[in-house]
């Protein structure tokens, strides 16, 4: 029975005994400051993190920030010029074909068709008969092929 007793069965004198036992065993196993300097010197190197002091910790914060802040920017001037390009091509094309057509009139009205045809309204014969003056027409002149 005495294993299984609570500490409200204990006296008061007897929970004092057993917190100055437990208050002294602490006092054994925690360690004091000059201690603690021995292990923190045989300890590892420190992380990353806790070799970087504040103010580069801060600075290199701020450049990632700013690089970040630009890449982000020349992203949207990107799209913006892309924006613009495609606007441009669109404009170009539509000015090509604004040209063909411009030059299919033109040479609609001034193929030889339509030359032909105002020719020939004016009195214009088609294919006059030239009278050679000092020479000889074509089909008597001589062959150079034959001696």
């Amino acid at each position: 029975m005495a294993n299984n007793r609570n500490f409200s069965d204990l006296g008061p004198r007897d929970r004092t005994l057993r917190t100055r036992r437990s208050v002294e065993r602490a006092m054994h196993t925690v360690r004091g400051w000059q201690e603690l300097t021995v292990i923190d010197e045989v300890s590892p190197k420190p992380r990353v993190l806790a070799r970087i002091s504040t103010l580069r910790f801060g600075l290199m914060v701020f450049a990632i920030a700013a690089a970040f802040t630009v890449y982000i920017g020349h992203v949207y001037q990107s799209q913006d010029l892309l924006d613009e390009i495609n606007i441009q091509s669109r404009e170009n094309v539509r000015l090509h074909l604004q040209h063909n057509q411009a030059l299919a009139e033109y040479h609609a009205a001034t193929g030889p068709s339509v030359i032909y045809r105002r020719a020939q309204a004016l009195g214009l014969q088609d294919r006059p008969e030239f009278e050679y003056v000092g020479a000889a027409p074509a089909d008597t002149l001589a062959d150079p092929s034959q001696p």
